[in-house]
């Protein structure tokens, strides 16, 4: 037990000589620990806040104030420990709280006991079915805190005013679980579910329950000698909703406790009743409930709803077993139940069958029982004979193989249950312990056989495990003994220097901690800076009076000395040949190899921390001119280069990330990621509830680390603002962190010691950052060196494994292809065309200047379609259907028939066929297929509106997304299998070969196979939102996921998965693993003739003024012009100069009809037509010209 366990326990025992005798028990020889605990004792005896906790106070009133930033407004309810209001908190945000105010009188030990242990389970969970805890401490003599204010009703109360069917309470009951399971993982037991604390709210129009009231929460895993409160003989919980373990008065009250619970919940939600209800008032009524809640059985929901019978059944009433050991094992395992029940799958629980029944009679009447036991087996015996025994005896012993194996086969998947509730934890372990007990119940399921059925739960966990980071102490000791004032370590964490009041320093091995050489104290406290390789110390005395050394031997050799800042400690260059650091006003640089001192002044007094870049060229500094905090960023090397970042508060902390671009600076509570140079915000990670803060990236850049006073380390996806794991450390009193591969060296879990961590960073699955706005398609390099995202300030081009971005398109222009030859996007002013040149010495690939391929269409900005070869261009033009541009001779443009509203186009691979989808919701066909050539009409399809509508890259399947997800056979156009998941999808992508499907969803995507629907392993994702898969790489071996509510752009490495997979025999055996591509690092991206946008006609004049053979210019002319006489102007000389473009000759035939120049349209549509026979466009203009009547 740790001293705060031994504490409230030893608080327990009634006498001094009681709580002597424990201790000596408990803490066997470790003075240290007796000691603490014994301080604590001492303090609790002794006045301090406990007495500030209990003295007389004012009455709390609506419209007073409390604690000086809440106003009160109303009081909400009154209970045991103390009254809670609704409030506004006014500082340093407003909105609305929970207040929930500690009542005077109680005993003041218990009661802070109990309020902490409340404190502290809110404190570490973060859920979003969890009411979250905001701030906490003691005003106006009470003990407060303040939560999130929950305005809803209770779940039964709101599911029966609406009137909601089982579905959907159902659907409702599984966050529900989710939260609890949630609460388990953190250690921590609810013990008082009912409706009352399970609150739902609507939000955006869809109900989100809540979770609150954890008052009486319990520690999970500790009894009544580890210090929880409660005695024998006291009930804590709502007698209805308690598990008979708790009705009994019993003191190890676990996890399933709050699943017995959850099962109350679930059979009132159904039937409207509790299933065991108080027979009376008072005491003697109390006391019936409780021997009912004990010994009697409730009967089945299904008898009070008869359409509740089945699987309903078995599920609450496996929840509302007598015995916990009988129970489901977490509210993970009832929660997936009930969603295999909604998903009409078969369910885990079994209902009790008539053996059982009997059984549990035989445990109630014994001695009738064995009477007639006895009985039975003379009869038998008498009536069966020899030959019978023999055959049961048979019997028997298949049966106890059976049994056995059934033994065997329950433990290895109590044992994969373990593993993914260990990963589902966010805790330390989540990876490596996890992957242990996977491997361990995956060797004793090989032993009985695996089944697909097994394999597919394995793979289902395995996956989800191998997608996530880690945090392993690697070593920690206690190198950070009473008196020490300073730490720092080398890159490689070889050694590490400390500094104690008096300004010794010791220089010692990380491994073994032996002292490699030391320094004598000047008698002031000093800063330490160690080189990357160990070999360099640099000392700053409170004085201001800094020294650099050179650790060759057992005696430091001085190299330098000069005045600098004491505040902060200097930085030595990557190759140690310089220091950087600060004095006065001032930046400095001192060149080791010449003794010269560069000098560069800062635009005010340096303030807070301050970092060197990893490839020593840059350096930031925190500063504070007279107006608000900035960072100030400069050349470190010599080179012509500082800008001056604002900031919203002071810089406590920096640190540059690997590549020289980012900075992410700890200020206000809050880590704040610049992009430099520019200081454009990439984004803020919240979650620090103190100051003090330190921020550290690993050397990947991958994963962001931080810690504050509260000593709790945090990593971070910081690309997609996502707090990822946590371990608990003391605060951080030295100025940084320091990463060296994949290990962290910071303080320990105690203030003397110090650790060395090991980081997992989960690289199967990260964020590959914000895109510039919502919504837009993620497009991979089928090269393999950068991945295109758009939004509202342009395109990005990104880096495709780290998100670094390599170049910009500065136009709202989306791309919607890209080859190893051209690209194409789209935008209100039509489809453009950019040629594409890589120049491999210089590592760049520029596109452009870009050429107009389309006069733009009502809904130019919607999703475009290409064949491979980009020659055959789609573009939606709303109900007119879509406009079909063949982009090489003979420069073909063929409008489709007419369709609702279409919103997306797809075209084939070979440009044969193309794809219309609607974007109207009330329609008869959700999607159709053209002649690409024609432009006539091949197949309409049965399917609904709103309907995406997408061709595989193979060819041979095409995919809608109206009603659900459907493949269809292309050419045949019949329907292919079913697909999992396909009534929910979000989106999908395919493999470049097409022989793998991602089908999106909520907090996953589903990798299928299309030719038989069969599922290949689901992707866990962060949160429950929408996922929408968009693109695989050009070598399958990634996958790019857009976040539908943040924008985001998740990655999965599919490559690395698999090979992880692969070590433990659940890789899918077809196709192989994709190989490594070639190495991108550093390849940049320019965009050429971005001002052509936007202007086609200006362009196309342009060009036709500068040569006056430009045939295309002279087409786009003819399709861009104002009026049919300088449409059919252009034409003509276009035509004149090639008669063969088609084009042309179909805008000469549209202008010419225009003009009533019937003979001339009809014969330049027949032109057309035989070029290319049924051309529905061509076809309507000649039918228009001959039906015109000349005047």
């Amino acid at each position: 037990m740790d001293e705060a366990s031994l504490f409230l326990a030893a608080l327990d025992r009634p006498t001094p000589a009681d709580r002597a005798a424990f201790l000596a028990d408990a803490c066997g020889t470790d003075a240290a620990l007796r000691a603490r605990v014994e301080r604590l004792l001492a303090a609790d005896s002794g006045a301090g806040i406990l007495d500030a906790a209990v003295r007389p106070v004012r009455p709390l009133v609506a419209g007073g104030t409390f604690a000086v930033r809440y106003r009160l407004v109303r009081r909400l309810g009154a209970g045991g420990m103390g009254e809670v209001w609704a409030a506004d908190q006014t500082a340093p945000v407003r909105r609305p709280v929970a207040l929930k105010v500690i009542r005077p009188g109680l005993d003041p030990a218990a009661l802070l006991a109990r309020f902490e242990l409340e404190r502290q389970a809110l404190a570490v969970m973060d859920h979003p079915h969890i009411a979250r805890v905001f701030d906490a401490g003691v005003a106006d003599g009470l003990p407060y805190l303040a939560m999130e204010l929950v305005a809803g009703e209770p779940v039964t109360a709101y599911c029966d005013a609406r009137r909601l069917a089982v579905r959907r309470r159902l659907a409702l009951f599984v966050p529900v679980c989710r939260a609890v399971q949630h609460a388990h993982q953190k250690g921590v037991i609810h013990r008082d579910l009912k409706p009352a604390n399970v609150l739902v709210a609507e939000v955006d129009g869809a109900p989100a329950p809540k979770v609150i009231d954890f008052g009486i929460a319990k520690p999970a895993g500790l009894d009544a000698g580890d210090g929880v409160r409660t005695g024998r003989g006291v009930l804590v919980g709502t007698p209805e909703y308690m598990a008979p373990e708790q009705a009994g008065g019993a003191l190890d009250v676990d996890t399933r406790a709050d699943v017995y619970a959850l099962g109350v919940l679930l059979y009132e939600l159904l039937t409207g009743v509790p299933p065991i209800r108080a027979a009376g008032p008072g005491a003697a009524g109390l006391l019936e409930l409780l021997r009912a809640v004990r010994e009697d059985d409730p009967p089945p929901p299904g008898r009070l709803r008869p359409e509740l019978r089945g699987d309903l059944d078995a599920v609450v009433m496996k929840a509302l077993e007598k015995d916990r050991a009988r129970r489901y094992d977490t509210a993970a395992d009832l929660a997936r139940d009930v969603e295999r029940v909604l998903a009409g799958e078969p369910v885990a629980a079994r209902p009790v069958g008539r053996v059982e029944r009997g059984r549990r009679w035989a445990r109630r009447n014994p001695a009738v029982a064995g009477l007639l036991a006895v009985v039975a087996v003379l009869l038998l015996t008498v009536a069966v004979g020899a030959s019978a025994f023999a055959v049961r005896l048979r019997d028997a012993l298949n049966d106890s193989e059976s049994a056995r194996k059934d033994t065997r086969r329950q433990l290895w998947q109590a044992q994969l249950s373990r593993a993914d509730a260990t990963a589902q934890g966010g805790l330390p372990g989540q990876r490596t312990a996890s992957l242990a007990l996977l491997r361990e119940a995956l060797g004793a399921a090989r032993e009985l056989g695996l089944t697909d059925a097994d394999r597919a739960a394995f793979r289902d966990v395995a996956v989800a495990v191998l997608g996530l980071p880690d945090l392993e102490v690697e070593r920690e000791w206690d190198g950070y003994p009473p008196g020490t004032r300073h730490v720092a370590a080398d890159a490689k964490l070889e050694r590490y220097a400390r500094a104690d009041q008096s300004g010794a320093v010791s220089v010692r091995r990380v491994a073994d901690d032996v002292e490699v050489c030391a320094l004598p104290g000047g008698g002031k406290p000093v800063r330490v800076t160690l080189s990357d390789d160990g070999r360099s110390l640099a000392v700053v005395d409170s004085g201001g009076a800094g020294r650099v050394f050179h650790l060759d031997g057992a005696t430091p050799k001085p190299l330098f000395a000069a005045g600098m800042d004491p505040a902060r400690a200097p930085h030595f260059s990557p190759d140690g040949g310089r220091l950087v650091f600060v004095a006065g006003a001032t930046l400095r640089s001192w060149d080791r190899a010449t003794g010269e001192v560069w000098s560069w002044p800062l635009p005010g007094r340096a303030h807070g921390g301050s970092a060197l870049s990893a490839d020593g060229r840059l350096v930031a500094v925190g500063c504070a001119p007279t107006g608000p905090a900035v960072l100030h960023v400069r050349a470190a090397d010599g080179a012509d280069y500082a800008e001056t970042l604002p900031l919203t508060g002071a810089a406590e902390s920096v640190a540059w990330h690997p590549g020289g671009r980012v900075v992410a600076v700890f200020t206000g509570r809050r880590v704040r990621l610049l992009e430099v140079p520019g200081g454009r915000a990439l984004g803020v990670l919240d979650g620090h509830r103190a100051d003090g803060g330190r921020v550290a990236f690993d050397a990947a850049g991958d994963r962001l680390f931080s810690n504050d006073w509260l000593g709790l380390l945090r990593v971070w996806d910081w690309r997609g603002g996502r707090q990822l794991l946590t371990l608990p450390a003391a605060w951080p009193d030295h100025d940084r962190m320091t990463a060296a591969g994949d290990r962290l060296f910071v303080h320990g879990a105690t203030p003397s010691t110090l650790r060395v961590v090991r980081c997992e960073p989960g690289r199967e699955r990260q964020a590959l950052g914000r895109p510039p706005a919502a919504g837009h398609d993620p497009t991979p390099d089928p090269l393999g060196r950068f991945v295109l995202v758009s939004g509202d300030r342009g395109t990005a081009a990104l880096a495709p494994d780290t998100g670094e971005e390599r170049g910009r398109l500065k136009s709202g222009h989306r791309p919607f292809l890209l080859s190893q030859s051209l690209l194409l996007t789209s935008g209100t002013d039509g489809p453009h065309r950019w040629p594409r040149a890589d120049d491999a010495a210089a590592r760049v690939t520029r596109f452009g200047p870009p050429e107009w391929l389309g006069p733009p269409v009502s809904g130019g900005a919607e999703t475009h379609g290409a064949s491979a070869d980009g020659r055959v261009v789609a573009v939606p033009n709303h109900s007119a259907g879509a406009v079909v541009l063949h982009t090489a001779a003979p420069w073909l443009v063929a409008p489709t028939g007419p369709q609702e509203f279409v919103r997306t186009c797809a075209v084939s691979p070979y440009g044969r066929w193309v794809a219309t989808g609607s974007g109207e919701s009330p329609t008869s066909s959700g999607a159709r297929v053209w002649d690409a050539r024609t432009g006539a009409p091949v197949y309409s399809f049965p399917v609904p509106g709103l309907c995406p509508v997408g061709f595989s890259p193979c060819g041979r399947w095409l995919v809608t997304g109206g009603g659900g997800l459907r493949v269809w056979h292309v050419g045949t156009w019949a329907d292919g299998p079913a697909l999992p998941g396909a009534a929910s999808a979000v989106g999908w992508a395919f493999t470049p070969g097409g022989d793998i499907l991602a089908v999106g969803g909520h907090g996953e995507v589903r990798l299928v196979r299309p030719a038989d629907g069969a599922e290949l392993a689901r992707l866990p994702l962060p949160g429950l939102g929408k996922f929408q898969p968009r693109a695989f790489s050009a070598d399958g071996g990634r996958l790019y996921v857009t976040d539908l509510e943040t924008s985001g752009v998740v990655t999965w490495d599919v490559r690395r998965l698999r090979r992880g997979l692969s070590e433990l025999g659940l890789d899918w055996d077809t196709p192989p693993i994709p190989a490594e591509g070639p190495a991108a690092a550093g390849w940049r991206v320019e965009f050429v003739g971005v001002d052509r946008l936007g202007r086609p006609w200006a362009e196309a004049v342009k060009a036709a003024e500068a040569n006056w053979l430009d045939v295309g210019a002279r087409a786009r002319l003819a399709a861009t012009s104002k009026t049919p006489a300088e449409s059919l102007l252009h034409a003509g000389v276009a035509l004149g100069l090639d008669p063969t473009r088609l084009d042309a000759r179909l805008y000469r035939a549209r202008a010419a009809l225009q003009l009533r120049q019937f003979d001339a349209a009809a014969a330049d549509a027949a032109a057309v037509l035989a070029a290319v026979p049924g051309h529905l466009d061509a076809t309507r203009v000649r039918d228009a010209a001959g039906k015109i009547p000349r005047r």
